[in-house]
């Protein structure tokens, strides 16, 4: 990952995401889901695809912030000391 990309990778990961608007939410070719229930099935299927979803945005992130210090590094520039959480 290379962090002169970063718009390049934000917009595949946000067509990523809206791939799964479209094949999911949308699946129906319903326009909007006005007046429907979203529990039972369609909340048990919407929270395997949140939860790949929202794994990946972690990795993507801890890897965006890898290749920042790398970036950073690689200049020369000091990389701030290791935080507590």
């Amino acid at each position: 990952m290379s962090v002169t990309q970063s718009e390049k990778w934000a917009l595949e990961w946000a067509s990523e995401a809206n791939a799964w608007v479209c094949k999911y939410v949308l699946k129906d070719r319903s326009a909007a889901l006005v007046g429907q229930e979203l529990d039972g099935d369609y909340f048990e299927g919407a929270a395997l695809i949140v939860d790949e979803l929202v794994l990946k945005a972690g990795r993507r992130l801890g890897m965006f912030v890898n290749a920042l210090a790398v970036s950073r590094a690689s200049r020369g520039a000091e990389v701030a000391p290791r935080m507590e959480l």
